[in-house]
C-alpha cells in the first residue's frame, strides 16, 4: 500500500547521491524524487529500566517518521554530521543538554515509494527531567515493548519507524518486531521473558568493559578477591577429606562454619559469601522466567545458608593430622594446596621462599602464603565495610542537608568543618589506642568502625553539592506538587539521580581504607596478632627489609595491586557517569 504524505510548507536540506548539498526544497517537491536523498539523525531516549521514548500523535494518525519516530530527530543542516544534528534536535525539541553522552546505535538507509533516507541513530539514557515543546507533542511518555506491540496504541506504523524499531529490537536483545507487508503490527501473543527485555545496564557494562584501564582494575580486584574468598579450600591445616579406620570425615567442615580465630565474624562473613554466591547463581538460572519467585527463593536460600553459621559452636581441636596419617599407612587425606593454617608454626623463622613454603615464613615460623591469603580477607573486609559505613552516613547527611537546607544545613556543615580540622590519621591512632586499652578482641570491627566514622566527610560534601544542583529541577518540584512524602522523593527520585558520583567515590574510598588499615597495622595499632594482615607482615620486616625481602615483597605487591585496582575501577566508572569524560 502506497502511503500519501500531506503537503505543507516544510523545507528540507537535500543532497544528491554523492552527498553534496543541493540546497533547500519544499517537502512536497522532495518526496519521490529519484535524484534526491534525505539525511536524518535520530536519538532514541531510553529510560534506565529499558523503556523507549516514543510520541503518539493525537487522533488516529500514525506515529510519524522524521522528528518524532524514535524519540527525537530531524533532517541535518548544511555542514552537520549525524551526531551534531542529533544533539541539536535533542536540545531544540526536548530541552535536553547538548553535552550529554550519546552512544551510536546504528545507521541505515531507508528506501520506499515515498522517499529515501540515510539515518544515523544514537542512544541516550534518560538522566533526569526535560521539557518538550508543548505545541508539537500531544503525549510524551516512555513505552515498554508490550506497548509497542499493542495495536490499540496506533493504527499502522510507517515504514521508516518499522525499519528502525526492527534494528532497535535487535540491538536491545528484544524478540523481532512482527509485521506484515504493509507494516501493520499484529497483536502480542505473549510477554517477553524479563531476561530478554532491554536493560541499559548491559550498555553501561559494555562501555565500562571497553575501557582498558577499567578492565585492568576489575582483573586486579578479582585477583585479590577470588583467592581470599576460596581461602579455606586453598589454605587449610585440616584435611578437606580424611579416611581412617573409623570411616570417612571432613575435618575442615566444622571450622568452616565456626572458625577458631579471634576475628570470627569476618571469617564467617567470607565463608558465608563463599557458600551463598554459587547457590544464588543457581537460583537465578533456575528461575530465569519467573522473576517474582526468584526473590523469594533467594531469600530462602540466604536464610538456609545462615543457619549452620548460627548453630555450629566453636571447638578447640589441636589434632596433628600429619601424625594421624603417619600412624597408619592405610589412612588417607586430601589436603588443600597449602596444607598449613595461618596460625600454625610449621618451620624456622624467616625462611626464604621454597617449594614447601611458596612465600617463605614469618618471624615465628608461620607460612607466609597462608597469612597472605587470610590477610587479603582482612584488607578487603575493612576496605569495603568501612567504606559502606562512611557511604551510609555521608549519603544520608548529604541528602538531608542539601534537601532541607536552612538551619539544619548550617549547623551540619559547621560540624563537618570542625571535624575536618582534626588530622584524620592522628584521630585514628587515638581511637585505636583507646579501644586497645579496653581489651576489645575484635580489632577488625574497631578498625571498620573508626574508618567508617571518620571517612564520611568528603562524601557528605559531594552528595550535598549534587543535591543542591538537583533540588531546584522540575522533577523534584513535580514530586512536591503532587504531594509525595519527603522520604519517597529523596529515596526514589533524588537519590538515583545523584548516585553516579557516589559510586565513583565509593571505589576510590575503598582503596584509601585498605591503605589506612595497612598503615595502622604496620604501626601496631591495627589488626592485632595472631590475625594475619598485610600491614602486620610488613612490620615484621621492619628491622631489616633487605634481609627479610619476602616479608616486604609480597604484602607490598598485594597492597599495590589492591589500591591500583580500585582506583582504576573508579576511573572506569567515572567515564560512564561523567558526561564530560
Amino acid at each position: 500500500m502506497r502511503r500519501t504524505v500531506a503537503e505543507n510548507d516544510e523545507y528540507f536540506e537535500v543532497y544528491d547521491p554523492a552527498g553534496n548539498v543541493v540546497g533547500r526544497a519544499l517537502r512536497r517537491d522532495c518526496h519521490g524524487h529519484p535524484e534526491l536523498r534525505h539525511r536524518t539523525s535520530h536519538v532514541a531516549v531510553f529510560h534506565p529500566d529499558g523503556r523507549l521514548l516514543l510520541q503518539k500523535r493525537a487522533g488516529t494518525k500514525d506515529i510519524q517518521p522524521g522528528k518524532w519516530d524514535t524519540a527525537v530527530g530531524g533532517h541535518l543542516r548544511p555542514g552537520e554530521d549525524y551526531e551534531a544534528g542529533a544533539r541539536r534536535e535533542m536540545h531544540e525539541e526536548l530541552g535536553i543538554a547538548a553535552d550529554l553522552p550519546l552512544f551510536r546505535l546504528f545507521e541505515l538507509t531507508i528506501a520506499n515509494p515515498v522517499e529515501t533516507e540515510e539515518v544515523g541513530v544514537f542512544g541516550l539514557v534518560y538522566a533526569g527531567p526535560f521539557e518538550a515543546q508543548a505545541e508539537e507533542i500531544d503525549e510524551l511518555r516512555f513505552w515498554t515493548r508490550e506497548e509497542l506491540l499493542d495495536p490499540a496504541n496506533r493504527q499502522r506504523m510507517t515504514p521508516n519507524l518499522l525499519e528502525e524499531l526492527k534494528l532497535l529490537f535487535e540491538w536491545a536483545n528484544w524478540p523481532p518486531v512482527p509485521a506484515d507487508a504493509d507494516g501493520e503490527l499484529p497483536p502480542e501473543e505473549g510477554s517477553a521473558p524479563p531476561e530478554e527485555a532491554f536493560s541499559f545496564r548491559r550498555t553501561a557494562w559494555r562501555r565500562f568493559w571497553s575501557d582498558p584501564v577499567a578492565r585492568i582494575g576489575v582483573a586486579g580486584i578479582l585477583l585479590l578477591f577470588v583467592p581470599s574468598l576460596l581461602a579455606p579450600f586453598l589454605v587449610n591445616g585440616r584435611p578437606l577429606l580424611l579416611r581412617t579406620s573409623e570411616g570417612w570425615s571432613m575435618p575442615f567442615l566444622r571450622y568452616f562454619f565456626a572458625p577458631d580465630t579471634t576475628e570470627v565474624l569476618i571469617e564467617q562473613l567470607f565463608n558465608y559469601a563463599l557458600l551463598l554466591i554459587p547457590l544464588l547463581l543457581a537460583v537465578r538460572r533456575l528461575s530465569r522466567r519467573r522473576p517474582k519467585r526468584r526473590w523469594w527463593l533467594s531469600a530462602a536460600v540466604a536464610l538456609l545458608c545462615l543457619a549452620p553459621f548460627v548453630w555450629t559452636k566453636p571447638v578447640m581441636d589441636k589434632t596433628d593430622f600429619r601424625a594421624v596419617l603417619a600412624a597408619d599407612p592405610a589412612n588417607w587425606a586430601l589436603f588443600a594446596p597449602v596444607p598449613y593454617s595461618p596460625y600454625e608454626l610449621v618451620a624456622s623463622p624467616y625462611e626464604k621462599p621454597s617449594a614447601k613454603h611458596w612465600m617463605g615464613t614469618d618471624d615465628i615460623g608461620r607460612d607466609v602464603t597462608a597469612r597472605m591469603l587470610y590477610g587479603g580477607r582482612v584488607s578487603l573486609a575493612v576496605g569495603i565495610l568501612a567504606t559502606v559505613v562512611a557511604l551510609v552516613i555521608g549519603t544520608a547527611l548529604g541528602l538531608c542537608t542539601g534537601y532541607f537546607g536552612g538551619k539544619f544545613d548550617l549547623v551540619t556543615m559547621r560540624m563537618v568543618e570542625i571535624i575536618i580540622c582534626f588530622p584524620t590519621f592522628l584521630l585514628l591512632l587515638i581511637l585505636m589506642a583507646i579501644f586497645r586499652d579496653w581489651k576489645f578482641e575484635q580489632s577488625i570491627l574497631i578498625i571498620i568502625g573508626v574508618l567508617g566514622l571518620t571517612g564520611w566527610i568528603g562524601l557528605c560534601q559531594l552528595v550535598r553539592g549534587e543535591v543542591l544542583k538537583h533540588r531546584t529541577l522540575p522533577y523534584i518540584r513535580s514530586c512536591e506538587a503532587i504531594g509525595l512524602p519527603v522520604w519517597r522523593t529523596m529515596l526514589f527520585h533524588l537519590l538515583p539521580n545523584v548516585s553516579g558520583p557516589i559510586l565513583i567515590s565509593f571505589s576510590f574510598a575503598v582503596a584509601g581504607a585498605i591503605l589506612s588499615e595497612s598503615s595502622l597495622s604496620f604501626l601496631g595499632f591495627g589488626v592485632q596478632p595472631p590475625t594475619a594482615s598485610w600491614g602486620g607482615l610488613l612490620r615484621q620486616a621492619f628491622n631489616d627489609p633487605f634481609a627479610y625481602w619476602h616479608l616486604t615483597l609480597w604484602p607490598g605487591l598485594a597492597l599495590f595491586i589492591a589500591v591500583s585496582a580500585f582506583n582504576f575501577t573508579g576511573e572506569g566508572m567515572r567515564k560512564i557517569f561523567d558526561p564530560k569524560a
